[in-house]
This record gives structure tokens, C-alpha cells and sequence, in this order.
């Protein structure tokens, strides 16, 4: 499969971000994709308070009419040492959100924002792959999935995974007022078709209720990435069991800075210094459990720096932090 990037369908736009000597060249690949009949991705990094929102708008309408099986936006990020000519306000991600929602309806290929901008759990198709199963099964963009063979959809995640799994399984969704089931007709392990944001896998909610029996803990705290701190809360409230009490608690990125907010970004010295900020620092009480997320260190348990998360069970005395 091949994953188109192509960032602007102009030519002086292109030229712009990237500094392409021959920007027509790196167009006309979407086109030549599509001539030869090769399937392809297309993404692009949204970067309207540079190129402007017609430019973005004509990039993605280019891609859907160029064959793109999916068309993918990325939100753009900057550090601290970004000129300032680079940087853009904290209402730019919400604003991309609305604009994609309108434009979904002037291009066939589905369309998504990654990360995308989440306030529920609902198990909404983001769009269809033309000509898939999905497609084929009647599926569409803005359905929502209720059941799985019979059990009910916990998630987004949930839901795409027990399709992904699942031979041509039997799927029940709502659409309007109207509910309604159909079947998939595919292998066990074949894709679907379906296109669907990424909230949160109800496994890694099962896994913190593990870890939290195994410690006897009444209190823990979460330590996530800013960007993922609204869905693990939604995910802690629907599918947590344990009546001990999760405070997630959002860590600011100080070692890039600037609008870096994504957890495998983020440093041991990150986590120190939201724990040095923790409200129960100046009570003298301290959680008797950290979770940190895994994407945060490698097998070692070490950050991009080199740092081992250890440290912080050393140098806050706490009892135990868990890489989850």
C-alpha cells in the first residue's frame, strides 16, 4: 500500500512548504497512481495559517477526485523554538475539526483529523472505503455502531477491532431514528473498510483496574499527555470497576514546549515536574500509584532521553509508578 504525502495540490504551495524545485512533479504522483490502478492513502499536514483555508480545502478535493482510498489531516505542532511566524493559537485544532466536518461532503474518500478532537465513546464511522465490505454492506459515514455479532460496541476501538477479528460478522447500527443490522462479508482478519477515529481501547481501562488490585491502592493518579487527558477521563468513568479513585491529571510538554502535546513526546523531568506541581504535594499526601503512558518509553522503561521512569518512585517516594 502506499501513503501518499502530499501536503498542497498547488504548485506555489507546495513550493512554499516544502521548497520542492519542482513541485508539479509531486502533484501529478496522485494522478499517476490513480492511472495505474495503485491503491494509495493520501495525507497531508493542515497548515491553513500559512497556505490559507482554499488551499487546504482544494488539496483534499484533489486527492478524493485523484482515487485516495482515505485522506488523512495532521494536525501541525511547533516547539518552543519555533520562529514565531510558525506558531498558531490553542483554537486552531477546533477550527481544522469544524472545517473538515463541512468538507466531508464534497469528497467521497473518507476523510479524518489526526488526533482527532473527541468528546464521547460513541462508536461513530468516520467514512467508508469505496468498493470495500463496508461499502458493499451499506455502510455509511456519521452511522453508529450499536452491536458486534450480537454484543454491544464499547467503542470506537472496540468496535473496529471485534470487526477486524470477526469473518463477515453481523453488525447492528443506528442511522437517524432507524436501526438496523447487516453483514460484512470477509475473511477473519481482513480489513473492513470501515474508517473510524481512535478513542480508547476499554482493555487499557481493564489493565489500570489489574494494576490497581494487584498494589491494594485506594488512589492513583494518571499521568497522560494533554491530548489524550478528555478521552482516558470518559474511558476511567464508562468502563472503570475498581472503587478506588483515578485522578487523571494532563502533563505539560516542557521539553520540546510550544503545542507538543502528544505522550511519546514526553520526558521523565515532564513528569517531575507536573508530580512537583500535584495538588497533594502540600498536604504532605502522596498517591500511592503513578501511571504513565506507554508510549512515553521504550522496552527499558526509558524516555527519549534516556531517563528511566524509576526515577520517579525515587525521587517522590512514591511506592510504585506503572508503565502502562
Amino acid at each position: 500500500m502506499v501513503y501518499l504525502s502530499l501536503n498542497s495540490a498547488s504548485e506555489s504551495g507546495r513550493a512554499f512548504l516544502t521548497g520542492d524545485a519542482n513541485p508539479g512533479r509531486s502533484i501529478q504522483s496522485a494522478g499517476l497512481l490513480k492511472r495505474y490502478g495503485l491503491p494509495y492513502h493520501g495525507s497531508m499536514l493542515a497548515l491553513p495559517h500559512l497556505v490559507g483555508w482554499a488551499d487546504l480545502e482544494e488539496t483534499v478535493i484533489y486527492l478524493g477526485e485523484q482515487g485516495a482510498q482515505t485522506i488523512r489531516l495532521f494536525l501541525p505542532g511547533y516547539t518552543r523554538l519555533a520562529h514565531p511566524a510558525l506558531r498558531f493559537g490553542q483554537s486552531l485544532r477546533g477550527k481544522i475539526n469544524d472545517f473538515v466536518s463541512q468538507l466531508r461532503g464534497k469528497t467521497a474518500a473518507p476523510l479524518t483529523v489526526e488526533p482527532p478532537l473527541i468528546n464521547d465513546l460513541e462508536p461513530i464511522i468516520a467514512g467508508v472505503i469505496a468498493g470495500s465490505p463496508a461499502a458493499l454492506a451499506g455502510l455509511r459515514a456519521g452511522d453508529v455502531i450499536q452491536a458486534v455479532n450480537g454484543l454491544p460496541a464499547l467503542s470506537r476501538v472496540e468496535a473496529f477491532r471485534r470487526v477486524l477479528k470477526s469473518g463477515s460478522p453481523k453488525i447492528t447500527v443506528s442511522r437517524g431514528n432507524n436501526t438496523y443490522s447487516t453483514k460484512l462479508e470477509k475473511k477473519p482478519g481482513r480489513r473492513s473498510g470501515l474508517v473510524m477515529d481512535y478513542d480508547i481501547d476499554p482493555r487499557l481501562i481493564e489493565e489500570i483496574g489489574r494494576v490497581i488490585r494487584r498494589h491494594g491502592v485506594q488512589e492513583a493518579v494518571a499521568l497522560t499527555s494533554e491530548l489524550a487527558a478528555d478521552v482516558i477521563n470518559l474511558g476511567l468513568q464508562r468502563f472503570l470497576k475498581e472503587e478506588a479513585e483515578v485522578k487523571t491529571r494532563p502533563v505539560k510538554n516542557r521539553f520540546f514546549g510550544g503545542s507538543i502535546g502528544a505522550a511519546g513526546l514526553l520526558t521523565v523531568n515532564d513528569f517531575k515536574l507536573s508530580l512537583a506541581e500535584y495538588p497533594g504535594k502540600k498536604s504532605g499526601r502522596k498517591p500511592g500509584l503513578i501511571l504513565l503512558p506507554g508510549l512515553a518509553f521504550d522496552s527499558r522503561g526509558r524516555d527519549l532521553t534516556g531517563c528511566s521512569y524509576l526515577e520517579l518512585e525515587r525521587d517522590y517516594q512514591i511506592k510504585k509508578a506503572e508503565i502502562l
